[in-house]
């Protein structure tokens, strides 16, 4: 299975947890198609670009045990979609 991010997640998984280069490009690669979802299922936009900091936060807490038995976009799908399930039990 090929994953057009793994040499970029390679390398930002090389560089931390100083260097941030690798990780900015994937933050930029990703953010957008991040808050689109995180808004369908939030429907706010403030939620959204909340949830939007907690994926990116998580995912470079998480990074170093980052596999690549799926492609990285998988990941981010899922931790978007855990990042928008705590908002929502926060609203409740």
């Amino acid at each position: 299975m090929h994953d057009p991010d793994r040499e970029l997640v390679e390398r930002a998984q090389g560089e931390l947890p100083y260097g941030t280069t690798s990780f900015d490009e994937l933050v930029r690669r990703h953010s957008s198609r991040i808050y689109q979802r995180a808004y369908r299922i939030l429907r706010s936009r403030a939620d959204a670009e909340e949830a939007v900091q907690d994926v990116f936060l998580a995912t470079f807490k998480n990074l170093p045990n980052y596999r690549f038995d799926r492609p990285f976009a998988h990941w981010l799908n899922v931790v978007t979609l855990n990042a928008c399930r705590m908002l929502l039990r926060k609203r409740s």
